[in-house]
């Protein structure tokens, strides 16, 4: 017979033996026994049983086995349903936990679909973002929750997932050179995240390194680096976004990827003063960047200070000699 799970059929060899032995008892403390009593009645589908499994063996798998499993099973997911949200979720997640895997091409487009499909083409990304408010707000009533895609679903659930989602889509698309893509899942983020600090730096860093339109980036970096700061401050009376609560590191990170960005597009604008002010403070909590020494470098050139640029470069290089920034840099200096 087809195994439930559809991965392999029986040989008759191991039929045989099967038939032969008397009736077994899956164990008390296996999670597969739960999943099975809890739905005797009407047993999980294919899709259903496959998920199951991957959460399970991220949660309790290890090393090289463990990713070729999930890899397996993300792969059976999509050849039964290619626009499943979850399968291609845990693909990006298997590529980000082991380095050795990677996302096949396409699958930025695949994700695309899957996340379309779901969620709809964004019409109600704000009324999406009030349920939330409301229910943060009340006691959850699941039936008062539904889109218009008639997706019915838990808001503290989908929308992290939701917003994670449209994270990973336009960064995906910036990568790839789209820059009105990345935009577009940018502005659907914008909506649903207008108060978070890191919708803010990557709209700065798509009109940034999308568009090479370095004033249209400044105010959205500034806007990042205000809310960052007041984030600081127990009682400033501006919201900031739950992450930077769940993980202080993060924002200390955010911040100097906002500070390095602003420093570039200052910097490409002629505001060499403010850029330089940025700058000195972009060193002090970025000091094993080498990315940002080279920026102070391209500032110190423009402040006319061959001798602090030179400083910078050096350190840059003393952290990554093979920076490429870097290196063409001194080819620069080498040249005069």
């Amino acid at each position: 017979m087809l195994g439930q799970l559809g991965l392999r059929h029986l040989s008759d060899e191991l039929a045989a033996n099967v038939l032969s032995q008397e009736t077994i008892q899956v164990p008390h403390d296996s999670p597969i026994r739960t999943m099975l009593l809890d739905n005797m009645e009407a047993p999980p589908n294919p899709l259903e049983q496959y998920e199951y499994c991957i959460r399970y063996l991220k949660e309790k798998g290890t090393g090289a086995v463990k990713c070729k499993e999930i890899s397996q099973l993300v792969s059976c997911m999509l050849e039964l349903e290619p626009n499943n949200l979850f399968a291609h979720c845990a693909r990006i997640n298997l590529a980000a936990d082991f380095e050795e895997v990677s996302l096949p091409d396409g699958h930025c487009k695949s994700f695309e679909s899957a996340f379309v499909a779901t969620y709809g083409n964004g019409s109600e990304d704000t009324e999406f973002r009030r349920v939330y408010e409301a229910w943060r707000e009340c006691e959850p009533d699941t039936d008062e929750y539904r889109t218009a895609n008639s997706l019915s679903y838990y808001p503290e659930i989908y929308y992290p997932i939701l917003t994670s989602c449209l994270r990973y889509l336009y960064s995906e698309f910036l990568a790839l050179g789209d820059a009105e893509k990345a935009m577009e899942y940018n502005n659907r983020r914008f909506a649903l995240e207008a108060d978070a600090p890191e919708t803010l730096v990557d709209r700065g860093g798509i009109f940034l390194n999308g568009f090479s339109d370095s004033s249209s980036a400044i105010a959205p970096l500034r806007g990042a680096i205000k809310l960052l700061d007041h984030g600081k401050d127990a009682d400033a009376d501006v919201k900031i976004a739950s992450y930077l609560e769940d993980d202080p590191e993060y924002d200390y990170e955010l911040l100097a990827r906002g500070l390095l960005l602003l420093t570039q597009a200052l910097r490409q604008v002629g505001e060499i003063g403010e850029a330089t002010i940025i700058c000195v403070r972009l060193l002090k909590i970025d000091k094993a960047n080498p990315a940002a020494y080279v920026e102070a470098c391209q500032v110190a050139i423009q402040n006319d200070n061959p001798k602090l640029a030179k400083k910078y470069l050096k350190k840059a290089l003393e952290l990554n000699p093979e920076y490429e920034d870097a290196l063409s840099l001194q080819s620069d200096f080498q040249g005069k």
